[in-house]
């Protein structure tokens, strides 16, 4: 039986509650103003470390080029991390657990959000090479392992870290006090909001940044463990920008093992500047995985905390 409105994931919410020393905000417009605060001042923080090695890189007379900047950007969310996780910690005296933060199948839960995001990615992008939005260039001739996985790396904090903190903090602090699909719908609605300063923001990216959110955290209510979504949203990022080369959500990605050209469509088929998330093509893949994601069976839930960590 698909359980269409979210009952069984009420324990994970209710567990927050039995923690006795919890202190989470009694009004939700707190919880988001708080929460919106903290993701800029991080935001804040990694931009200004960002411009001054920029800067400092040009006092010595050496440039920054487009992939380093990205790849340093997508490494500095490790401040973010730690805000998110000092803040549910010491702030909202959560316990790890409660953010969804397991050491259970781990390895097993990353590599299975790792291949859902791979697949994701490329039947997206295969919708967009049959509607003719795209089509092959070449392999990278100058392709290097290393640097690869060097920007993977950068791609899993980058994930990890948007997960925590969309899902894993506040949709977590929201559902306590609310309906789990209002925790959902709530969080999504944020992470696509925080996006609406990248470069070619459209009407439709913001409806599949929404529905990316949406398909986030039911993974994460299904497994009861963040390690698939994080696994999925970075695979799916790295895919689409360091191995596709089609930007990620408005960022260039100069290097990739594939080089795809836009051909000249309408914006609702390439997705335009904001790559393929801003396409319609996306957005039927995000749909069926939305009612996949709904068909997935309930992991077995523990009541205590103890017996997961």
């Amino acid at each position: 039986m698909i359980d269409w409105k979210l009952k069984q994931t009420q324990p994970l919410f209710q567990r927050i509650l039995q923690e006795p020393d919890a202190r989470l905000p009694e009004q939700p417009i707190v919880l988001c103003v708080f929460f919106c605060a903290v993701l800029v001042f991080t935001q804040m923080t990694a931009s200004c470390i960002l411009m001054a090695v920029r800067y400092a890189l040009q006092y010595m007379g050496k440039g920054m080029t487009l992939q380093t900047d990205t790849a340093l950007f997508t490494y500095l969310n490790i401040i973010g991390i730690c805000g998110t996780l000092i803040v549910c910690r010491m702030l909202e005296n959560r316990s790890f657990r409660s953010m969804g933060i397991t050491k259970r199948h781990i390895f097993r839960d990353y590599a299975l959000g790792a291949a859902i995001g791979f697949a994701m990615m490329s039947l997206s992008l295969g919708g967009l090479l049959f509607s003719g939005a795209l089509r092959f260039d070449e392999f990278q001739p100058d392709f290097s392992v290393l640097r690869t996985v060097f920007y993977f790396c950068g791609w899993m904090l980058q994930g990890f870290h948007e997960e925590l903190a969309f899902r894993g903090w506040f949709m977590f602090s929201y559902g306590t006090k609310h309906t789990p699909w209002k925790a959902v719908f709530w969080s999504s609605i944020i992470f696509m909001s925080a996006h609406l300063g990248n470069h070619g923001i459209s009407f439709i990216a913001c409806c599949n940044l929404t529905l990316f959110g949406i398909v986030m955290a039911i993974l994460l209510l299904r497994t009861d463990s963040i390690w698939v979504p994080a696994a999925l949203h970075s695979v799916w990022n790295w895919a689409q920008g360091n191995f596709y080369g089609i930007p990620v959500s408005g960022i260039v990605c100069e290097d990739a093992v594939c080089s795809t050209i836009p051909n000249e469509v309408p914006d609702i088929l390439s997705g335009g500047a904001f790559g393929a998330e801003g396409s319609i093509c996306t957005t039927v893949i995000l749909i069926v995985a939305v009612g996949i994601c709904l068909c997935i069976p309930q992991r077995k839930v523990f009541s205590k905390v103890k017996k997961e960590i």
